[in-house]
Formats: C-alpha cells, structure tokens, sequence
C-alpha cells in the first residue's frame, strides 16, 4: 500500500514536470518571430562582412567548449527547478485535497446504524381518520393475578398502534388502560375483540389477569390505528407482553417502573415495529426480543437481560445501565442472517465490573474505554490513540464508559471478543 501510494506521488510528479516542459516549449515557440513580425522587414546579412577578422582557431574551441559547459550547468539548472516547481505543485494539490476531505470529514455525521429508523407513533400514520371506537377514548380496569401478582397483554390483528407502558398512581392497584382506537372505515369497528376479566371471574380464579385486544385485518385501502396506555401500579410483580401486529412499544420515559420479571416479545415480521426501552424501567429478569424492526434504547440491568433479534432482521442499538455488581454481557449474531451494525453502549454507574462477550458478535470498528484500568484481547491501538476490533472503517461501535473506575475488568476481543478489565 505504501508502495503503491509512493508510485503514485512520483508520477504526478512527472506528469506535473512534463505539462511545465511543455508549457515551456510552447512559451519559446510563440517568441519566434514570423516574417511579418521581423523577418519580411529591413534588410537581412546573409554572409559575414569580409571585413570581418577569423578569431583564431584556439579562441574558437575554447569558447566553444565555454559555451556547451554554460549550456550543460543551466540545462541542469533548469531540470531541477522544474522539478521542485513540479513537487511544490504536487504537494499543494494534495494539500489541497486532504483539506476538503478533512471538511466534508468534519461536517458529516457519523453512522449510528439508527439511519432510516422510523419516527415513533407518526410513521404509522392513521392519525386523522373520523371514526372512534366507542366514540371516544376509552379506559378499563384489570386487577393484578391475587397468586402470582402477574398481568399479560396480547394484541393481534391487522391495525397498527402505540403502546406506551407508564407508571401508575403510588396508591393504585389494579392496571389501568386508556385507549383510542380510530379508522376511516366504520364497519371495522364491528369486528374489534376487547377481552379482559372483571374482579368477579379473578376472585373466582375462572380466568387470569390478562387482556386480549384483536383487530381485523385489513383488505382494503382503508386504515386501523390504536394508541394504548398500560400504567403499571406497584404491587404487579410481573408483566408479559405480546405483541402480533406492528406496533411501536415505548416505556415511558419519566416513569420509574419495578417489576420482578418483564417480557416483551414481538412477534411481527414488519420492518416498522418498534421496541424502545428505558433505563427507568427496573425488573429483576429482563427479556425483550424483537423479530423484525428496531430495538432501540437503554436497559437497566439488576439480575438477568435478554436482549435478543436472532429470529429475524431487527436493528438492535443497545445502552446498558448496571450498578455494583459484576455484570456479563455477550453479543452473539445469528450465522444465518447478514451482519447488522453494532452500536452499544455500556455503563457502570457504582464501578462494578464489566465482562463483554464480542466473540461471536462479527464485531468489526471503534471501541472507546473510558475507565482508568482495562483489559482487552485481541484490541488494536496504542495509549492514547483510538482503539479497534477487526477492520476501523467496519462502521460497528461499542462504548464502555465508567470514569470513577478503580480497578475493574472491561472487555477483551479475540479478535471480536471484549473481556474483563483490571
């Protein structure tokens, strides 16, 4: 590569050096008089005046000699100051270039793997159609599983919708839902299933505590969106979320959500669903998984998490959040699906040590360590510099970052593997 680089230099500097002979060349060429310029005027000596004396025969070599010796020594001259004339211009053409390289460098964004992500609840559209479930929002109760202190949701159909699960009132005791469900076809409305148990059938331990929402699938050009609210109060323990249509799942973000166990899976194929998880949100056993869409957000780690896209093409951009205790990570991509951009960031609020698994991961771009001791296998750059895994320009990314850490272990590679630091 060096050498090839070398090459090239060189010969656009010899280009550069032949374009000034020629330019020189056609310099001299124009001085040359024409017969109009001088030669068809006044009179022309065609023979030395014989009045003329020979200079001697000695004279004449010794000027001769004089005269070629001059020729040869500015003749060198010149060639030399053609050529530094040539390199001077090389160098500032590459100068040049690099600096406009430089500034589109500087002015371009860098990848987050995030591009043509979706926006949330406004991609989805549907959003101005006349006609209301019920006519209006709607709001229903459904108390918390009196063994288990469970609650699932299931949503199917062919309408698309929000799901937004926030904290409820510090008093509450049932889960509370609020919804809007609207289409620009009315007749759909008759073919809606809103399904949950009254207080009656829990205490009786006829049904669990769960809600089955189902929507028709659409045919037509016409168009079905819902928006529902999921306020979790403080004695659920755990929650379980299914989701079978495209959907956009966020936590809400200035909620502080306890649970025991969370699961949310996802169960559609199509590119627009959404999974947006909050570090707010707190559960001992984490699972979210996503078959198709994007997975983006920041987790709270406090037991176990399960982050996991392997069934099908889903984005998963992942911040992870852990406190004192020792946490391990591993990023495993699925062998028979192409690789997808890798953008992870992963903190120690309270210096607890960090183990990361990149192994299988195919992990190939910029680490950044913000810690002040690691470990890292099969990591290149030195001190100072930025650090690798695989090829630079691979476009993945992953941050460790824990700044008030003492000695602690963080990720090695090798050559995709990050592990603990010292």
């Amino acid at each position: 590569m060096a050498i090839s680089k070398g090459l090239k230099f060189w010969g656009m500097v010899g280009g550069v050096m032949t374009a000034l002979k020629l330019k020189e060349r056609w310099d001299d060429y124009r001085e040359v008089p024409t017969d109009e310029e001088g030669l068809g005027h006044g009179p022309v000596a065609l023979r030395t005046p014989t009045s003329m004396e020979r200079p001697p025969i000695l004279d004449c070599c010794w000027t001769l000699r004089f005269h070629l010796r001059s020729l040869s020594v500015r003749g060198r001259t010149a060639a030399c100051g053609l050529f530094w004339k040539a390199f001077g211009i090389v160098c500032l053409i590459l100068a040049g270039w690099q600096a406009i390289r430089f500034a589109m460098w500087a002015v371009t964004p860098k990848p987050t793997g995030l591009e043509g992500m979706p926006e949330y609840s406004t991609s989805l559209g549907c959003s101005d159609v006349p006609h209301l479930y019920n006519g209006s929002e709607v709001s229903w109760v459904v108390p918390v599983s009196v063994n288990k202190q469970d609650h699932s949701i299931n949503l199917r159909g062919g309408a698309v919708g929000t799901l937004m699960i926030a904290q409820g009132a510090s008093d509450a005791t049932e889960i509370k839902y609020e919804m809007t469900l609207r289409t620009d076809d009315s007749s759909l409305l008759n073919d809606v299933i809103l399904h949950y148990p009254t207080a009656e059938e829990m205490e009786d331990d006829a049904e669990s505590s769960r809600v089955l929402f189902t929507t028709p699938f659409i045919t037509t050009s016409a168009c079905m969106r819902y928006d529902l609210t999921l306020f979790v109060p403080p004695n659920l323990k755990k929650l379980h979320v299914q989701v079978h249509s495209v959907t956009h799942v966020k936590f809400d973000t200035d909620s502080n959500i306890n649970l025991g166990t969370l699961f949310v899976t996802m169960y559609g194929i199509d590119k627009r669903s959404m999974l947006l998880p909050h570090q707010g949100v707190h559960a001992d056993h984490l699972a979210l998984e996503l078959m198709s869409g994007w997975l983006v957000g920041d987790v709270a780690i406090v037991e176990t998490t399960k982050l996991t896209t392997q069934r099908g093409d889903a984005v998963a951009n992942v911040h992870t959040t852990t406190g004192a205790g020792r946490t391990d990570i591993f990023y495993v991509n699925h062998p028979g699906f192409p690789h997808r951009p890798i953008s992870s960031t992963h903190r120690s609020s309270k210096n607890g040590d960090i183990y990361l698994t990149y192994q299988e991961a195919e992990f190939n771009g910029t680490v950044e360590l913000t810690a002040k001791s690691f470990t890292a296998i099969g990591m290149q750059g030195a001190m100072g510099e930025p650090r690798w895994v695989g090829n630079k320009d691979g476009g993945d990314k992953m941050s460790r970052l824990s700044p008030d850490q003492g000695i602690s272990r963080t990720p090695s590679v090798p050559p995709h593997q990050l592990g603990p630091e010292e």
